[in-house]
């Protein structure tokens, strides 16, 4: 999370997370950014609310708060 290239007003397109975790030639399949909030999200479901937000067509940002 702490190359989340964006900040928590503005959503990031689901392919600068891509490029940011996996570089530009990065040969993961596409759905791998999904799949890693997925988990990210699991993994923080115990302490409350996920802080991650999806802005559907567009990609995901940071809830404020």
């Amino acid at each position: 999370m702490s190359t989340w290239p964006c900040t928590r007003a503005r959503p990031s397109p689901r392919e600068q997370l891509y490029e940011a975790a996996f570089g530009y030639d990065g040969e993961a399949d596409a759905s791998a950014v999904t799949e890693h909030i997925k988990n990210i999200r699991a993994k923080l479901r115990p302490a409350g609310e996920s802080p991650i937000e999806t802005v559907w067509g567009v990609g995901y940002k940071w809830k404020n708060g």
